[in-house]
């Protein structure tokens, strides 16, 4: 039945205004998180903690306004699933950086952090003409993977998805290479308790999205295209396409990977700076914790 009333509900959403989504959105995530900080849950304190760091937030004031933008940020996210296209049919999605895309000869590896509403990059994947295959992580709910998932096919005939719970998905997006389709991977993530990058002055070793895709690169030989994407209004939105990253021939394959994962956390990084509200991971990053890799 929850299901059912959450797809009713999305749907729903489509056929009101582009600002009346959002907004609702906002609304629910402002009241989500302070239900958490009444209930004071632990992400919270560690949310305050981390502005702290990051902005140089001290006053629980500015803490507490950085926690509501950020909870309005997320809301009108989940909620944007079901007006993505049409935010971009009026004209509210502005890429910068096209000039990167130009004369490129074989598929390439986008890549982007989880910044504002991340899922308008698909515009970017979309008016390619070579098809493009998208990486996800179903980490939310059926209902919810349900329907973001319909939102990013709706973006063209030329959008797959594969999932990284598909057995030998390493394989899978290696084959795609070799058939010039384009792929897209998230390059940070949270698994057991620890956000791989960016890296944000810790010691964060090779593995994950971010090796992932760095390895693919280096193996076949591929350019990564950094990109990201910026609120810079309710509804408005500018996607950021950088500089190529292009796999150093004078390295071995090894070296050349983590030559283009070292490149990939520095960008990251400073995209996360320029707004760690609209970061989704924040209050996921825990500045102790450890990798499994680097436990002893």
């Amino acid at each position: 039945m929850i299901n059912k009333l959450e797809i009713g509900l999305a749907e729903a959403m489509r056929y009101l205004p582009v600002s009346w989504t959002s907004g609702i959105g906002a609304k629910l995530g402002e009241l989500t998180v302070r239900k958490a900080e009444r209930n004071d849950e632990p992400w919270v304190k560690r949310f305050y903690e981390n502005v702290e760091r990051l902005c140089g937030a001290r006053a629980l004031s500015d803490q507490k306004a950085l926690l509501l933008a950020y909870g309005q940020q997320v809301g009108r996210l989940y909620a944007e699933y079901t007006i993505l296209q049409k935010i971009d049919r009026q004209g509210l999605i502005e890429v910068i950086g096209e000039e990167n895309l130009r004369n490129t000869t074989k598929p390439v590896l986008f890549t982007s952090p989880h910044l504002a509403n991340w899922e308008v990059v698909f515009k970017v994947l979309s008016d390619q003409e070579q098809p493009a295959c998208v990486l996800y992580e179903p980490r939310e709910t059926g209902a919810r993977m349900k329907i973001a998932n319909q939102a990013r096919l709706d973006w063209g005939d030329n959008i797959s998805l594969a999932s990284t719970s598909e057995p030998m998905v390493m394989r899978k997006l290696d084959t795609l290479l070799k058939q010039k389709t384009n792929l897209y991977i998230l390059a940070d993530e949270e698994k057991a308790g620890f956000v791989s990058a960016p890296s944000l002055g810790r010691d964060i070793p090779y593995s994950g999205n971010r090796w992932m895709l760095s390895r693919l690169a280096a193996k076949h030989g591929v350019d990564v295209v950094p990109l990201y994407v910026e609120r810079i209004a309710s509804t408005r939105f500018k996607v950021h396409v950088d500089e190529r990253i292009s796999p150093d021939p004078g390295l071995d394959r090894t070296q050349r990977a983590k030559r283009i994962a070292d490149r990939i956390d520095q960008k990251f990084e400073a995209w996360v700076k320029l707004r760690p509200e609209h970061w989704y991971w924040l209050p996921y990053l825990d500045f102790k914790a450890e990798h499994a890799s680097q436990k002893t």
